[in-house]
């Protein structure tokens, strides 16, 4: 386990509200066990926002025809995915030709994340936009966020890590 002070995680839900511009009509929904840090940013975001949670149900994390349905039952507007999810998010939306209506923010975290994967989530966005996360439990779950647009980065290869958040160094 990792202490994360209070300080520390009032800083990030700061740099969170303010990057992610985070308001109290947001519904966020959270995929990430207790124990993974992810899950602790999730239900910051939200909570210290004035937004509303929703909890994903296990089995319905790897069922992309589950989760489409569950994120415009409840009109999530903001969701964090590790990119595996991503990914199969992706390939049954454009298969179906489907978009994520009412996500305004998808933040893709926790692993290893490609330009061209980006680009097609942005796609998968009917409004909105994705963001790339990095950081490490010890420094309260994100330290940096790759925010611009897909067309800005040409040909391939991983996203760049991005620029640090408020109150990061």
């Amino acid at each position: 386990g990792v202490l994360v002070r209070q300080a520390g995680l009032a800083n990030a839900r700061a740099a969170w509200a303010s990057t992610f511009q985070l308001r109290a009509t947001d519904v966020h929904l959270s995929l990430a066990q207790v124990g993974f840090d992810v899950f602790t940013g999730e239900w910051v975001r939200a909570l210290g926002t004035g937004g509303h949670l929703v909890l994903c149900p296990w089995l319905t994390l790897f069922d992309p025809p589950a989760l489409y349905a569950l994120l415009e039952q409840h009109r999530v507007t903001v969701v964090e995915f590790v990119p595996a999810i991503v990914r199969g998010m992706l390939d049954y939306g454009e298969e179906k030709r489907l978009k994520l209506t009412h996500v305004r923010l998808l933040i893709v975290g926790s692993d290893a994340w490609q330009i061209d994967e980006h680009r097609r989530a942005q796609s998968l966005l009917l409004r909105g936009r994705v963001v790339d996360t990095y950081g490490l439990t010890e420094g309260t779950v994100d330290s940096t966020c790759f925010d611009r647009e897909p067309a800005e980065w040409p040909g391939k290869g991983p996203t760049p890590i991005g620029a640090e958040l408020p109150g990061h160094r």
